[in-house]
């Protein structure tokens, strides 16, 4: 069970216990009293009266951002497709890092190139999944060893447009960022694809190395089918002449 279906279940399950005690009330008090035909129907009616009346505050789950699929398969390829021959190829992907880890789940032909169409089938995609919001964490470490205080960033792709909220966690001492979304009964993130970057500002500078707060350290895509990859880490080091993280999969 996610992140998203745990208060739910939280809420429903108060509002069974709270009909089990009124039930038990209710019994005590038909108990003294002459049997009739009608009382069983009568006492199931008030229990789903009961039931509904108090389950009726069940909080909502946040909205989907709205996002034309068309629209914003059409901004991607006028971002993306440098050479205009109508796709997206392996080194026109490498510019958008958000794009790039997607490409695996949009290319449905698997030609290593993404068309608009594709682009626009996976953005339905997400939209007609039923989920909204997934559980998402981060794990940063430096040498080797869990990195606490780095800010980390979910920067959803610049064709997804201004709906997408851009979202950010804190790494605490084990070097894990927990992301929130926008309602805190509902922690998590959206469904979509993101470019993920890093920071630690300590005393009003950046202490991280520019190789890794310059541009994003990787892409990564909020999904059902990404359900393996919903904690990776990002494995910073020192070393001068090492120029890029590492990333695993958790």
């Amino acid at each position: 069970m996610d992140a998203v279906t745990r208060p739910l279940k939280k809420s429903v399950e108060i509002c069974m216990t709270r009909v089990y005690l009124r039930s038990i009330l209710l019994a005590k008090k038909c108990k003294s009293r002459a049997k009739s035909p009608l009382r069983p129907a009568l006492i199931t009616a008030i229990l789903a009266l009961i039931f509904f009346a108090g389950c009726s505050r069940l909080p909502s789950a946040p909205k989907l951002p709205s996002v034309s699929p068309k629209r914003a398969a059409a901004k991607a390829m006028s971002l993306y497709d440098a050479n205009e021959d109508g796709k997206i190829d392996r080194s026109e992907i490498s510019k958008s890092f958000a794009l790039m880890w997607a490409s695996y789940w949009m290319n449905q032909d698997k030609d290593r190139s993404l068309s608009e169409v594709e682009i626009a089938d996976r953005i339905r995609s997400w939209q007609n999944s039923g989920t909204h919001m997934m559980p998402v964490s981060f794990t940063v470490s430096l040498d080797g060893e869990p990195l606490a205080g780095v800010t980390v960033t979910l920067e959803p792709a610049e064709f997804l447009g201004s709906a997408y909220p851009r979202v950010e966690a804190v790494t605490n001492y084990k070097g894990k960022a927990y992301f929130k979304g926008p309602d805190p009964k509902f922690p998590g993130v959206f469904v979509g694809c993101y470019n993920v970057l890093v920071s630690k500002v300590v005393d009003g500078e950046e202490t991280l190395s520019e190789r890794y707060t310059s541009r994003p350290v990787m892409g990564f895509e909020v999904c059902q089918e990404n359900w393996f990859a919903w904690s990776p880490r990002i494995n910073m080091t020192s070393e001068k002449n090492d120029s890029q993280s590492f990333i695993s999969i958790q």
